[in-house]
């Protein structure tokens, strides 16, 4: 269920062309490591994802901001799991 919902989440981010594909994995990342921090916290897996998303921002901001500065961004050099 979860890779599904990251699945759509991707297709999402990638029509509307505001980040490209690697940056994209790179959030799928940073996605997943909040998603498996949450649901560590007790979330489930729907909760969990939800809060992720909006933890990211709005897709217009996140550009903005990732392609002015990705450190800034604050998902560069995020631990991986």
């Amino acid at each position: 269920m979860l890779d599904d919902r990251i699945g759509e989440w991707r297709s999402y981010v990638l029509r509307r062309e505001a980040i490209e594909g690697m940056d994209v994995d790179e959030l799928e990342d940073h996605l997943r490591t909040q998603v498996a921090d949450l649901q560590e916290a007790g979330l489930d897996e729907e909760e969990a994802f939800l809060i992720a998303v909006k933890r990211l921002g709005d897709l217009d901001s996140l550009s903005r901001e990732w392609h002015r500065n990705p450190a800034k961004a604050g998902l560069r050099g995020r631990r991986k799991r």
